[in-house]
């Protein structure tokens, strides 16, 4: 075990970074961002709890609005739904890259998509260069019917902040960063949310997902 470590060690620092990719399934959903030599990295149950408030959160003709473009899977999942515009917002620029490469390889022909490289409310993590991401104020979310928030910790500072509410919002907790579910649920909740919890992935004690509809 200890020599399969060192090895593992090796390649990851020396040759794993610079080999092709290849493609895994997240979710169901071809994602070309796995080193050629890597064994299999498929993960059915990724986001598992994100896939399934999408699928009850978003209807046939909804606009949405996506903050964590990140490599493209909920959004394909979105239009697995029926949204018929997305605006996704992403900092960082390596993950833009590779979320539309996801949505090429698995829309190629039917979706209606913009992508932003913005900053938006308190960043926690960002995965990538942010160099060339501008800020998007809060006061020009949320003209849409869902708002997806997998941003990363930032959720807290941009529910906080919004003008206007949609109708339902869709929010996947960090509570990892310092902030709890509850914090998130109250927000929601002070603002006329019916609020359902999902677990994130099997196993996952902490981190959930939220689907919070308007009554």
């Amino acid at each position: 075990m200890i020599g399969y470590r060192f090895y593992q060690k090796v390649y990851n620092r020396t040759i794993r970074p610079y080999l092709p990719t290849k493609y895994r399934l997240l979710a169901g959903v071809a994602v070309q961002d796995t080193p050629l030599f890597d064994f299999s990295a498929d993960e059915p149950e990724y986001k598992r709890g994100l896939m399934k408030a999408i699928k009850q959160g978003v209807n046939e003709g909804d606009e949405v609005e996506l903050i964590g473009f990140g490599r493209g899977v909920s959004a394909v999942r979105t239009f697995d739904e029926g949204a018929r515009h997305i605006i996704a917002y992403e900092a960082a620029e390596e993950m833009i890259k590779l979320g539309k490469k996801t949505i090429k390889n698995n829309r190629p022909c039917d979706c209606n998509i913009s992508i932003q490289q913005s900053i938006i409310g308190n960043p926690k993590d960002i995965y990538g260069d942010a160099s060339d991401a501008d800020i998007k104020p809060l006061s020009r979310l949320c003209e849409s019917d869902v708002l997806i928030l997998d941003c990363e910790g930032s959720e807290k500072s941009i529910l906080e902040g919004l003008d206007m509410y949609p109708n339902t919002i869709i929010c996947e907790t960090h509570p990892e960063h310092g902030i709890s579910n509850q914090e998130i649920i109250e927000i929601l909740e002070q603002n006329t949310y019916d609020t359902t919890r999902y677990e994130y992935e099997p196993g996952s004690k902490e981190k959930k997902v939220i689907l919070a509809e308007k009554y």
